[in-house]
């Protein structure tokens, strides 16, 4: 019976153990897929926020460029105002012909109505064209 009794204390001690890195080995495995899930969905968030501030980015671009255009638009009607100016100065003038050169670099599409019956009695058209005839 001693030896029996002896045995059982040191099976109990081999069967805790055991049973400790067993949790042990268990909770490691648990992390490191809980480790890489988290990994995963940060690289994800990131992803996310990157994608955020390219379109916050290009949506400033956008905004700029739009502005940039119109600028550029009340530039050229303004510059083919001007144009036409000089020319109908000259065709008051007298100078038909300087007044008809003139205009044909004048870009009809940014005038006004006015501004284009102007441009037809200096050239002598009915329906004056942004860009000359080629003869």
């Amino acid at each position: 019976m001693a030896a029996n009794n002896s045995n059982g204390p040191n099976k109990s001690l081999y069967l805790y153990t055991s049973l400790i890195f067993v949790v042990a080995i268990l909770l490691i495995i648990l992390s490191f897929f809980a480790m890489s899930n988290r990994d995963k969905k940060m690289n994800e968030t990131e992803q996310a926020q990157s994608i955020t501030e390219k379109t916050a980015a290009l949506s400033e671009e956008n905004k700029n460029l739009a502005e940039e255009n119109k600028t550029l638009k009340d530039s050229n009607h303004l510059m083919s105002a001007a144009l036409l100016s000089i020319a109908n100065e000259y065709y008051t003038a007298g100078d038909t012909a300087k007044a008809a050169e003139i205009a044909a670099s004048v870009d009809a599409s940014y005038l006004t109505d006015e501004e284009k019956a102007v441009l037809a009695a200096i050239t002598g058209n009915a329906a004056p064209t942004a860009v000359p005839a080629a003869e």
